[in-house]
């Protein structure tokens, strides 16, 4: 049987590319926590940094979110190829119509029940890592999720009391502008007789305020629009933690049903084993008795895998696939990726 690679080294990468993740979400949320307090200037802002900050912080959760569904994939994989393993003990033509990357590796040899149970063994000891991994995510992203969610709002509040105060400076101006017209007209044509200095005076106090309803109108206007670039930022941001906590939520799903497949399946092949086998690892025995106590353990296993694979194709189809070098290495590099945006 083809050899389970090791996947203590991924399984140990996850926590520093989770904490690291952790430090750029908390680094944009401190921008965005600074940019919603109502007295926040919107007038000094270094956009070209705080975009930086943004797309580092969405690219390292992104980098943990591939990592982990690579680690998935590797898995699924590898269980694959050590069901076709147990289908050959009944049938040895079993899978010998597949073509490519699993006859390849399955025709390699025939396994015995121990083999199987040994790597099956293996496989959920790496689940049950994976499994640890990935409920430690959910906790750390779903506060955060919520928390620019309320600075979200808070950016919209202040844009709707904007809307208003810049509504009133366009009166206010309009206004004033309607005074000056009525003022030119009324006045003598061709210059006239010599203003009196009343009405000089009243001239130079209309222009003034004329000038600083002027000002006043620019200044809310571009503090609108640097507003509105904010809320775009901001909610691209949020759009990525909601995608992030989605992620999570696929993730943990499809590796509760491919637990159970590898559970039932390591009964199988310890049912078929003619001699003693060894004792399974801690964390091991606590996913085959939790198995055991779940009444619908195993249940419709077959449709609930299909529907979880879907799943999980849908929301992170653009994750990179691991190739086969990095398999051999027993490691894989973090991708970019770019899932479709979920509901929480």
């Amino acid at each position: 049987m083809a050899h389970v690679p090791a996947f203590e080294r991924d399984i140990a990468l996850m926590q520093p590319l989770l904490a690291d993740a952790s430090k750029g979400i908390i680094a944009a949320e401190a921008v965005i926590s600074q940019h919603s307090e109502p007295d926040a200037r919107l007038t000094a802002l270094n956009f070209p940094l705080e975009e930086s900050l943004l797309r580092e912080a969405v690219r390292l959760l992104q980098g943990w979110q591939s990592h982990a569904a690579n680690l998935l994939r590797r898995l699924d994989t590898k269980t694959a190829s050590a069901n076709l393993q147990f289908e050959r003990l009944f049938d040895e033509n079993a899978g010998r119509q597949s073509q490519g990357f699993l006859r390849r590796r399955v025709h390699l040899g025939n396994a015995v029940p121990e083999a199987i149970s040994a790597d099956l063994v293996k496989l959920l000891s790496a689940s049950a890592a994976l499994d640890v991994a990935l409920a430690q995510a959910k906790p750390l992203l779903v506060p955060h999720h919520r928390s620019c969610e309320a600075h979200l709002l808070r950016l919209e509040s202040r844009r709707r009391q904007l809307d208003v105060a810049l509504e009133q400076a366009g009166r206010q101006l309009e206004l004033l502008e309607g005074r000056t017209r009525e003022r030119q007209a009324a006045a003598p044509p061709f210059g006239g007789r010599a203003l009196s200095a009343a009405s000089e005076e009243e001239r130079r106090t209309l222009a003034l305020d004329r000038h600083a309803a002027q000002v006043a109108d620019e200044q809310l206007r571009f503090e609108r629009e640097t507003l509105l670039r904010l809320i775009a930022e901001d909610e691209e941001f949020l759009a990525v933690l909601n995608r992030g906590v989605a992620a999570v939520n696929v993730m943990g799903a499809k590796l509760k049903v491919d637990i159970e497949q590898r559970v039932a399946l390591l009964k199988a092949a310890q049912a078929q084993s003619k001699g003693a086998t060894p004792e399974p690892p801690v964390a091991v025995q606590q996913l085959v008795q939790a198995f055991d106590a779940n009444l619908l353990g195993g249940h419709d296993l077959l449709s609930r895998k299909q529907r979880a694979d879907e799943a999980f194709s849908r929301r992170l189809e653009a994750v990179a696939e691991v190739d086969d070098t990095d398999e051999q290495e027993g490691g894989s590099s973090p991708a970019p990726s770019s899932p479709v945006p979920p509901v929480i």
